[in-house]
Formats: structure tokens, sequence, C-alpha cells
């Protein structure tokens, strides 16, 4: 990959060390219980669509992270990307305590991302597949044991389950976005001050820091303040089977 490339890579690889195991430019998220599932793995390579990969027993599922639309929109909110040495540099003043979720968000402008109809047909009935309480089109898949994955069973979702993997349908903007979720030993106010070119929730009392370097895909890094608890009961009734 080209070295501006490559220096995001390296970033974001260290960035979530101390979640998984690397090896070269790929690594295995560690899940908060040995037995849950999906085991996810970033990689990093040359090839020239970014892909998520979905392996299953009866077959892969591919979905492609890219601008399917046919438009170019710009997100109508006001944030600027720094560079992978920057978000280095600033972290040493912050520590990373958890990494609560990663994903994708893929741009669509007219309903449900069709590739995100697609997963919730194909992924329910075998993974705790969850849609967005609240409405919005930001569907979870919560690890699970696989005892727990039968549609009789109830999930107990008053247990940790790290890391969450999140599927957006984006009507926002036309770039797709890879988004990982931490927790971090700094308050918001500490947060945005460290991050003044970010996107900041007073709501979700986090900060989105997009990294530059990448051509047609954003991946952004979530810096949530200290929380102690997991916010699994928050999906409660809200399974797909």
């Amino acid at each position: 990959m080209p070295a501006v490339e490559a220096h995001l890579a390296d970033c974001v690889l260290d960035l979530l060390a101390p979640f998984g195991t690397r090896q070269d430019a790929a690594i295995a998220l560690t899940p908060s219980r040995p037995a849950y599932l999906p085991l996810v793995t970033l990689r990093f390579s040359p090839a020239a669509t970014p892909m998520a990969r979905f392996l299953l027993d009866d077959g892969d599922v591919e979905v492609a992270l890219v601008n399917a639309t046919g438009t170019a929109r710009r997100s109508p909110y006001r944030y600027q990307a720094i560079a992978p040495a920057q978000l280095r540099d600033r972290l040493r003043a912050v520590s990373c305590t958890a990494l609560d979720h990663v994903g994708f968000d893929l741009p669509w402008f007219d309903g449900l991302h069709p590739a995100v109809a697609r997963l919730r047909e194909v992924l329910a009935p075998c993974c705790a597949y969850f849609t967005f309480p609240t409405g919005e089109p930001w569907d979870f898949i919560l690890p699970a044991a696989c005892d727990e994955l039968a549609p009789d069973v109830e999930l107990d979702l008053g247990t940790t389950r790290r890391p969450k993997f999140e599927v957006v349908s984006l009507d926002t903007a036309s770039t797709p976005i890879i988004q990982l979720d931490f927790v971090v030993d700094q308050p918001y106010e500490q947060l945005v001050a460290l991050f003044p070119e970010g996107l900041a929730s007073a709501t979700a009392r986090n900060v989105w820091v997009y990294l530059a370097g990448w051509p047609d895909l954003d991946i952004c890094c979530v810096f949530n303040e200290p929380s102690e608890a997991d916010w699994c009961p928050f999906f409660a009734g809200h399974r797909l089977k």
C-alpha cells in the first residue's frame, strides 16, 4: 500500500494492539469472554476495494465499503481529519481502557442500504443481531456464546460484551467509514480540548476523530469518556431472530 496509507495502518494497528493479537498488517481482536462470537479481525492489504467479509458455516458474505449511491455528498458536520502522527502524539495524554465496538458505515440516501438489509436477513439467524432501539439504522452484533444463539434463549444483556460490531446505513455523507469506538480515561471536556478538529457530541460525551491518509474511505476513532457499565441492556427487546 502507498506510504501514507502504511503510516495510517500502523497507527490504527498500534492503537488496537492492547485489545487483540497483531500479526503483520492484521489484528485479531480479543472478545471479553473466550467463547464469544463473532471473532473480529482487521486487516490492511493492497486490495483495490476495501471489503467486510463475514465467514459463515454455509459460505462467506462480502460487503464492499464503497460509495454506491452515485452521488457525492459532504458531511454537514464540521470536523477536520488529522494525520496519524498527530493522533499518536496527542494520545500520550490518554489511555484507551476498553474497545467497545468496531464496524462500518455505508452511505445510502434512500432508506436502508441494500447491503445492510441483506446482512439483517443472512446474519440474524446465526448471531446476536440487534437493531437500534431508537429506530436509527445502526445495527449491532453483540458478542455471544454458541449456546446463546438459539432463538428460544434469552440473551443475558447484563453481561459485558465487547467488542460489539456495528453496521450503519449512513444518510449524511457519501464517504464510507470504518469506526473504532474506545473508552478512555479522560473526561469529555478534556477530549474536546485535546481534539479540537474532531466532531464532539455533548449528548454522547464523546469525540469523533477522523484520520487522514486513505482515499475514498474515512477511518474514525471515537473516544468516549470513562464509564463503568457496559450498555448492552439498552438493546433489550430489539434482537432480530
